[in-house]
């Protein structure tokens, strides 16, 4: 469900019966604009080397480093951020074995 509020935080929690459990905050702003930084830093290397994504990626038998470029796949994070961010606060992951429960949400 779409919502109007997007969402600033992902929030790991970890729960434990017998321990005090914690919670492991991320601002996704911060994400949003590191992965950006790291986005145009890439296209900026990829412009003046034509084989920095040769240099960088493994070599392999499919020749993935021919079909596609580092920074597009900082740019696919970023829609999949994007598209994160406007489903606004929800729960998408909840594990409980009994003595622990881990969950992730957005906030």
């Amino acid at each position: 469900m779409w919502s109007n509020r997007p969402s600033f935080l992902l929030l790991v929690q970890v729960r434990q019966t017998q321990k005090a459990g914690f919670i492991i905050p991320l601002a996704l702003p911060v994400l949003d604009a590191t992965l950006r930084s790291w986005r145009d830093s890439l296209e900026f290397w990829e412009s003046i080397f034509p084989g920095f994504n040769a240099q960088l990626l493994v070599k392999d038998k499919l020749k993935i480093s021919s079909h596609f470029r580092l920074s597009q796949v900082f740019a696919w994070g970023l829609r999949l951020l994007a598209e994160l961010r406007r489903y606004g606060p929800y729960e998408f992951v909840h594990v409980d074995n009994g003595e622990q429960q881990v969950s992730i949400r957005l906030w």
